[in-house]
C-alpha cells in the first residue's frame, strides 16, 4: 500500500506543469533579471552624470545614463557580476553585484570627476632697473575646474624637467598661477627655460590626477625701449609727454606706460602703436590731478604671446 501510494504521488509530481517563468524548468524561464540605477558626481545625490557608460561583465551588454544619470538594463545573465563605469573626465569605477533572476536590482554609484586643466601657459618678464638690476622670471597660469566643486581640488603644480613649483589659486585672475624667478632656476638664468617641456598637473582630495598637455617658453625679450622724455628729474609744468627710444626687434610688438607715485602705480596706458611717434600724451584732464612731487614712469614692450621687458625707471618732478 504504501508503494503504491509513492509511486502514485511521484507521478503527479513529475506530470506537474511548470508554468511558472521564475521556475527553472519551465519554458518560459529565463535566468536573467534587470538593473536599474543612477550614476551621480561624488558626494552628491542630486547631480547625475549623463552619458555615462555601464557595463555588465557577465554579459557583454551596458546600458548609457540619460541627462540625469539614470540608466535601465533589462535581460542581464543573472549570477556576479562586475557593473563597470566609465566617463570621461571621470575616474571610472565599479561594483559587485549578485543578480537573481527575474529580479530588479537598484544600484546608486558616484563617480570622481578628474580635474580639468586648460589655457596653460607660460609669460616671461624682463624688468630692467637702476638698482639692483634687470631681473626675469616667469608666469605660468592655468584654468583647473572639478565638478564635483572647485573645493575638492587638493594641489596644482607645474613641472618643469625633475622641477616642481606649487600653483596657488587667484581669486582676481580666477585661475591658478605661479611666478618662477630666474634664480631659482639650475642656472640661474631664465634662459634654461627655453626648449623645456612644462606640465600642470592637478589633483583632487581623492588622489586622482590629471595632467596638461605640454607647452613651452615662446620668447624671452631681452631689448627694452630707452625713455628720453622726461627724465632725470626734469621738472613738467602744464603738460606731460612721454617719449622713448623704441628697441630694434623682429617681431610683433606693443608699447604700454606705467605712471607711479612714490611706489604706487597712478595711472597706465597699454596697446601703443610701435610705429612713430614713439610718444604718448598724458591725458591734459588728468594733469590737474598730479600732485607737487617726484614721480616715475616706465615703458614696457610686450609681445602677442604677453612676454614683456619693461625699461629702467624715468624720473621727473612736478613744481
Amino acid at each position: 500500500m504504501i508503494a503504491l501510494a509513492m509511486s502514485f504521488y511521484s507521478g503527479c509530481v513529475s506530470d506537474a506543469p511548470h508554468d511558472n517563468p521564475l521556475d527553472p524548468l519551465s519554458p518560459q524561464f529565463v535566468n536573467a533579471g534587470t538593473i536599474r540605477g543612477r550614476v551621480l558626481i561624488l558626494n552628491n545625490s542630486t547631480i547625475g552624470i549623463a552619458n555615462a557608460v555601464v557595463a555588465f561583465s557577465n554579459s557583454g551588454l551596458a546600458a548609457i545614463t540619460d541627462n540625469n544619470g539614470n540608466f535601465s538594463a533589462e535581460h542581464i545573465s543573472a549570477g556576479t557580476m562586475e557593473v563597470i563605469v566609465t566617463k570621461n573626465g571621470f575616474l571610472p569605477d565599479s561594483i559587485s553585484l549578485q543578480l537573481t533572476a527575474g529580479q530588479t536590482a537598484s544600484l546608486e554609484i558616484h563617480l570622481d570627476a578628474l580635474p580639468q586643466i586648460s589655457g596653460q601657459q607660460i609669460i616671461t618678464k624682463k624688468i630692467d632697473q637702476w638698482w639692483p638690476g634687470p631681473t626675469y622670471s616667469a608666469v605660468v597660469t592655468a584654468n583647473v575646474t572639478d565638478h564635483d566643486g572647485q573645493a575638492d581640488i587638493d594641489s596644482v603644480f607645474v613641472m618643469i624637467d625633475s622641477l616642481q613649483f606649487g600653483m596657488t589659486y587667484s581669486n582676481s585672475d580666477k585661475n591658478f598661477q605661479t611666478t618662477i624667478l630666474a634664480d631659482s632656476l639650475p642656472s640661474g638664468n631664465l634662459q634654461w627655460l627655453i626648449g623645456d617641456t612644462l606640465r600642470v598637473i592637478a589633483k583632487d582630495k581623492e588622489h586622482a590626477s590629471t595632467q596638461s598637455n605640454d607647452f613651452f617658453v615662446s620668447r624671452i625679450i631681452e631689448t627694452t625701449a630707452i625713455p628720453t622724455a622726461p627724465i632725470s628729474q626734469d621738472t613738467v609744468r602744464d603738460s606731460l609727454y612721454f617719449q622713448w627710444d623704441p628697441p630694434s626687434l623682429t617681431f610683433f610688438y606693443y608699447f604700454s606706460i606705467n605712471l607711479y607715485s612714490v611706489n604706487a602705480l597712478i595711472w597706465s596706458q597699454s596697446n601703443i602703436s610701435p610705429a612713430p611717434p614713439f610718444a604718448y600724451k598724458f591725458p591734459q584732464s588728468q594733469f590737474p590731478s598730479l600732485q607737487r612731487g617726484s614721480y616715475y614712469w616706465t615703458v614696457t614692450v610686450s609681445d602677442e604671446f604677453g612676454n614683456s621687458a619693461r625699461s629702467k625707471e624715468a624720473s621727473f618732478i612736478v613744481p
